[in-house]
């Protein structure tokens, strides 16, 4: 059953006197994504029962009314602990937080919609690679090398569906006025080999070439540097300086735009590109490894 069935059967079944979704909202609703068909049920549950959603925020456990907004935008996904709260506060016996671990076990696509969005928005992208080339940068080949490795068990048709929307995310950089692109890689990304040699050559030769543009800065961080963090992120920023952090995990993409979190990644991301390369010197080592690919 999709999430979204699941949203209205328990919904349905457990809110008593409050009618959850009418047939004519269902055919817009098959075109959210499993955060969008969430917060839409937050906002109705919240609105249903003449709530704000500062006073949501306040009940479900101290949270700001911007983060329950971004969670009925469905922008992020929220935290267990404010999934547990909106059930005291609805009364829902537990609904919205099985319906967060329901989401927390679909694929990885679901969580990214929201980010994938907000990248196409962003004026800056500052991304860190610890294992991988972060995805904005990879070629066909070698994103479809991680989706098979990464997921045996999809079809043919649905790893081409992934690269395809991955590739999609590249059109940024031809935007009339493109965002700026920062990528600091750690040299495992260019030590691991994923898929193939002929791969490889491939995907650092793309990265080289990205790194001639005018909008593209590529740092490579040394095996020689100990890294001040040992995991991947991504910082976007927008127009009105307004700052979300992306942080890949096994599991889940989380999305957070909490001061204290975003001030910590940014200090963070100084750090790491005060130690990497120049961007000169990045490229050559880049261009050794790609070397060693193409023998």
């Amino acid at each position: 059953m999709e999430c979204s069935s699941l949203v209205m059967d328990s919904l349905t079944a457990y809110s008593g006197n409050w009618e959850v979704s009418q047939v004519e909202e269902q055919e817009p609703r098959q075109r959210m994504n499993d955060l969008e068909h969430f917060g839409v049920e937050v906002r109705e549950a919240r609105t249903a029962r003449g709530l704000t959603q500062r006073q949501l925020g306040a009940g479900a456990g101290g949270y700001s009314e911007s983060y329950v907004s971004k969670v009925e935008s469905g922008i992020i996904l929220c935290s267990e602990t404010f999934a547990r709260g909106c059930d005291l506060v609805f009364g829902m016996n537990g609904i919205f937080e099985r319906l967060r671990e329901r989401i927390m076990k679909r694929d990885h696509p679901s969580f990214f919609a929201p980010y994938a969005r907000m990248e196409r928005e962003a004026a800056a992208v500052h991304g860190y690679g610890v294992i991988l080339v972060m995805g904005l940068l990879q070629t066909a080949a070698y994103a479809e090398a991680i989706f098979r490795t990464q997921n045996p068990e999809w079809s043919d048709e649905h790893v081409e569906a992934q690269v395809s929307a991955r590739r999609r995310r590249r059109e940024i950089l031809a935007f009339k006025k493109p965002p700026k692109v920062w990528a600091v890689l750690h040299e495992s990304c260019l030590k691991t080999c994923v898929g193939s040699e002929a791969i490889m050559a491939d995907q650092l030769a793309s990265v080289l070439a990205d790194a001639r543009s005018p909008y593209i800065t590529i740092q490579v961080l040394p095996f020689t540097t100990t890294p001040v963090v040992a995991d991947s992120f991504t910082l976007l920023t927008f127009p009105d300086r307004s700052v979300v952090a992306y942080a890949d995990t096994p599991l889940s993409g989380q999305v957070t735009d909490g001061a204290h979190e975003v001030e910590q990644l940014d200090a963070i991301y100084d750090r790491l590109r005060a130690e990497a390369l120049s961007p000169h010197e990045s490229q050559a080592v880049i261009g050794t490894y790609l070397k060693g690919y193409t023998r």
